[in-house]
């Protein structure tokens, strides 16, 4: 069996070079596979000609823990040496994929947008505190290190822009 998150998957994506998979889950935590192609084994008598299922391996290389709800995107920079994972607790998250160490965080003042608080009110971060949940994180095709977040604001399309990426 595959060693993976105690909850649902939330989205999936290959590394760059095809070689790592990248999964962000509803229990707060992206893991990050090594996936190797099994190779075919030949049968020792000959058989109906059938196609075999190609079989895959996959080890457990990273686990990325730290956001406070559901890692509802993410993904590999274009140079894959940088994973960036968004949740529902309304932040973004840079992390070193070799180290598993989260590099920075942007909460909801970083990435532009701060709901006015009661005094008094606890500093509670994500849907929970009515902030809007991080939904979709891209890089720019032309392969720069520019970021464009994507995150639904009380039924408005929201977007920034951050540099973050490989150097």
């Amino acid at each position: 069996s595959l060693e993976g998150p105690d909850a649902d998957i939330e989205w999936l994506q290959w590394h760059p070079k095809g070689n790592a998979l990248l999964a962000g889950s509803a229990d707060g935590t992206a893991w990050m596979w090594s996936v190797t192609e099994v190779a075919a084994t030949q049968p020792t008598q000959p058989a109906a000609p059938t196609a075999a299922p190609t079989r895959f391996n996959a080890a457990c290389m990273q686990v990325f823990a730290g956001h406070a709800d559901a890692v509802t995107c993410g993904g590999f920079s274009p140079g894959g040496k940088v994973v960036l994972t968004g949740s529902a607790d309304g932040t973004v998250r840079v992390w070193d994929p070799r180290s598993g160490l989260c590099e920075h965080v942007f909460g909801p003042r970083a990435l532009g947008w701060a709901p006015a608080r009661a005094e008094g009110e606890s500093g509670q971060a994500g849907s929970a505190a009515g902030l809007p949940a991080i939904v979709s994180l891209a890089f720019h095709p032309d392969r720069t290190k520019r970021l464009a977040c994507i995150h639904l604001l009380m039924g408005f399309r929201y977007s920034s822009g951050r540099t973050i990426g490989d150097s």
